[in-house]
């Protein structure tokens, strides 16, 4: 045999990296389907048939997202429910644990089954929940799996949720697609709130607590949620009593038993404001014949607000104080301005009073719309939220940017869910607790007025008490001579205090009305587009400010569109943020500075 001869029969070299010498197991992993089809048509194979390790080539396909190879591996006649693996799991389980949405989505639109449990007894919806993936728990759902199914294991979804928490959205979207908290597992009789209260993570904890009816319900270990959270997490004990009082079970005791509704300990935190308020002036306005007078008075304010915190610490539970604690200052130090004005300025001071006694009303009338007026919340129902969910989950795309994952609706552009208020609101600013309400599309313009109103009446009283330290009715105080400041504060205490407290409101409602009126009309953003620019599409932003806003149309129109005014043959763009989910049309002109695409 010649040299040619032994070089024609040598074996050719097979590269590895070419797809067409791949097996059918690897080209199926690649998604290589033409190799997949010539290997299924020229050898035969059947597609039928598991491995040594009883995996199927639709597994591979399910687990590495392979629509198309999946597509034709079903055509061919693979079971779609084949079961393989060491958790003798489906293809649809394998592609739940890897979060492969349109996978899901194209498994079951071949008729894959949801309900099979694999080896560990988990359905698909239990491995879902075991991973976080709230998307594909959503998805399940909506397609018509029982949210409240339990595993072989005894317990539900959610009671996975809570174990295995990785944040607390997998909870909340169950919770909203109707997970009843209620239900205990089969083993050891807890409820979810008794396996929130041992996870690391006390969002679910928070989550459960106002929606479980029996927080007095014992487990199969004797123990209520209570008594399992005291000792360990005394925060959690603490709120389960609070609760519970709150909901007339436990009985209250001593002041707490007085002011049992929240109706009643937010007129408590209201009269202490106030009365810490005028009894500090009758302090500034006394002097004390045994101590230096302003040592003493100084004392006496510290011994007022201590007072002050201990009948609220123990009337009022402390999630409550941090939520309405600040509108009840609000509205005190208004009503004690007011009435220092109505009965010490107004007698002496003959100015403005007519404007005074227009805009007093007016602004808490402004005050009172802002606080009851619907900020924006977005509505929705169960046929909504389940179309949002499939619609997404079928193009990959159902994810927390484009889901509310509490609301479980699409977001419409310029909205945010507000965790005060527990809505998705339109076109969300933010949320202002001097109000107790978030500021949205609904009232935006009500709380620009407010500012706008309470600053010209803080301004006309800070004016009147300059007049009245000057005039003889008053104080008649020269401030051309030395001291004149300290003989005008110690003229009228009352009227001291209210000057210190014109001062700082006035400074910083001030700041607070500039930086709206710039957000607003200058930049054509709400607060929570300029603190989170980066997450918008439609806002531009290099070197952390936004160089584009597709919804600012000039100072003078963002004016008008904002207020909803026609003005001089400019007209208003009025837009009903509640269901604008695309930027359309009436925006594109003004998206300058990013492509059409993005728009």
């Amino acid at each position: 045999m010649n040299n040619q001869e032994i070089v024609d029969t040598a074996p050719v070299a097979v590269d590895p990296n070419d797809p067409n010498h791949w097996d059918i197991v690897k080209a199926t992993q690649y998604g290589i389907l033409t190799r997949c089809k010539d290997i299924v048509e020229e050898e035969g194979i059947d597609v039928r048939k598991p491995d040594k390790d009883n995996i199927t080539l639709l597994h591979w396909a399910a687990i590495n997202n392979r629509h198309d190879v999946v597509d034709y591996y079903i055509s061919k006649g693979a079971i779609v429910d084949a079961i393989g693996g060491d958790l003798n799991a489906t293809p649809l389980q394998w592609a739940v644990r890897q979060g492969h949405q349109s996978m899901i989505a194209c498994l079951m639109r071949h008729g894959a089954d949801p309900s099979i449990r694999d080896g560990e007894g988990s359905a698909a919806i239990h491995v879902a929940a075991q991973y976080s993936f709230w998307p594909i728990v959503a998805y399940l759902v909506a397609k018509g799996v029982d949210v409240d199914t339990y595993d072989t294991n005894g317990l539900t979804p959610l009671m996975w949720a809570v174990l295995r928490s990785r944040g607390p959205d997998t909870v909340r979207v169950l919770l909203g697609l109707g997970a009843d908290p209620n239900l205990v597992d089969r083993k050891f009789r807890n409820l979810p709130i008794h396996f929130a209260i041992e996870t690391p993570s006390p969002d679910s904890f928070e989550l459960l607590l106002e929606i479980t009816k029996d927080l007095q319900q014992h487990n199969g270990k004797g123990n209520s949620p209570i008594s399992l959270a005291s000792g360990k997490k005394e925060w959690m004990a603490e709120q389960i009593e609070t609760e519970l009082e709150n909901r007339g079970i436990t009985r209250t005791r001593g002041v707490r038993r007085i002011f049992s509704s929240k109706a009643r300990r937010t007129g408590l935190l209201y009269a202490v404001s106030l009365f810490f308020l005028v009894a500090a002036g009758f302090v500034f306005h006394t002097n004390n014949i045994y101590l230096g007078p302003w040592a003493s008075k100084f004392a006496a304010i510290i011994c007022l607000y201590i007072f002050v915190f201990l009948v609220i610490k123990i009337a009022v539970p402390s999630s409550e104080v941090s939520l309405k604690m600040p509108i009840c200052w609000s509205e005190a130090t208004k009503t004690y301005i007011t009435g220092v004005g109505l009965l010490i300025l107004w007698p002496v001071i003959n100015v403005g009073w007519l404007g005074t006694l227009i805009c007093t009303p007016l602004l808490h009338y402004v005050f009172y719309k802002t606080v009851t007026a619907d900020p924006g919340y977005i509505p929705t129902d169960r046929n909504v939220q389940y179309s949002s969910i499939i619609e997404l989950a079928e193009a990959e795309k159902l994810d927390s940017s484009t889901l509310c994952t509490s609301s479980l609706i699409k977001r419409p552009l310029r909205s945010k869910y507000c965790g005060t208020s527990k809505k998705l609101i339109a076109r969300f600013d933010h949320y202002c607790p001097w109000v107790n309400n978030a500021v949205g599309f609904g009232n935006h313009k009500y709380f620009i007025m407010y500012l706008s109103l309470l600053i010209v009446n803080l301004s006309w009283h800070f004016y009147a008490i300059t007049l009245y330290w000057g005039s003889e009715q008053g104080c008649n105080v020269d401030f051309s001579q030395r001291g004149s400041i300290l003989r005008a504060f110690a003229c009228s205490g009352y009227v001291t205090w209210q000057f210190f407290h014109t001062c700082l409101h006035l400074i910083w409602v001030s700041l607070l009305l500039v930086t709206q009126l710039n957000f607003v009309l200058v930049q054509g953003v709400t607060t929570n587009e300029r603190i989170r620019a980066h997450r918008y599409s439609y806002l531009t932003v290099r070197n952390g400010g936004i160089v584009h806003n597709s919804f600012n149309r000039g100072v003078f129109q963002n004016f008008l569109d904002f207020f909803e005014l026609d003005f001089c043959g400019k007209k208003a763009l009025v837009v009903d943020w509640r269901k604008k989910l695309v930027l359309e049309p009436e925006f594109k002109p003004f998206a300058q500075e990013i492509g059409e695409e993005n728009v």
